[in-house]
């Protein structure tokens, strides 16, 4: 088994996909999760669980602008990646301006088996955590059930988070993935 290791840049990830990092415990969190320490800056890289779609392995989280102070989260190389960090539990993002852009979940008000994540001129929404499989939300009404990383509609692959309730299969276009941090140097 290979880890899938932030703190030695891994180039590719296995599964399973494991970070070898410290591990905590944090009671702001569901308590049969553990929390780990991450980079105070970092890259969120996309590793892909399972067997799935491989084209979205090592991919970054970056944004696409979609409106003053609205974006997407796209998936692209590092050349473009995003400066992420932590703010207490809200995932941010530094884009050298004076207001915070932070990662929103697309409210999963459509009945849809995943929603969008959004990068948007505002603290974001709070429960971001990291644990052995990357970044986490942990969402107040237990909804969220990972990332997925699809082909959608900016010509670069997207990212959404699955919503547990919904029983899917996922298109072909897609993966599900892990989003590890790999420090910034």
């Amino acid at each position: 088994m290979l880890l899938c290791s932030p703190w030695i840049f891994a180039l590719t990830c296995s599964v399973p996909c494991i970070l070898a990092i410290p591990a905590t415990s944090n009671s702001s969190v569901a308590s049969t999760d553990t929390t780990v320490t991450q980079p105070d800056q970092y890259y969120l890289k996309t590793c892909v669980k399972g067997t799935g779609n491989q084209a979205k392995e090592g991919l970054y989280v970056t944004s696409y602008h979609t409106g003053a102070g609205t974006s997407d989260v796209t998936l692209e190389g590092i050349d473009v990646a995003s400066v992420g960090f932590l703010n207490g539990t809200h995932q941010q993002f530094d884009y050298d301006t004076p207001f915070p852009w932070g990662l929103q979940m697309g409210g999963d008000d459509n009945y849809a088996a995943w929603e969008f994540a959004l990068i948007n001129a505002s603290y974001g929404d709070e429960g971001f955590y990291f644990n052995k499989s990357g970044l986490q939300w942990n969402e107040t009404e237990g909804g969220f059930n990972g990332w997925l990383a699809c082909d959608w509609w900016h010509g670069v692959p997207q990212l959404f988070w699955n919503y547990v309730y919904y029983d899917y299969s996922i298109p072909s276009s897609c993966a599900e993935v892990d989003l590890i941090p790999v420090p910034v140097s």
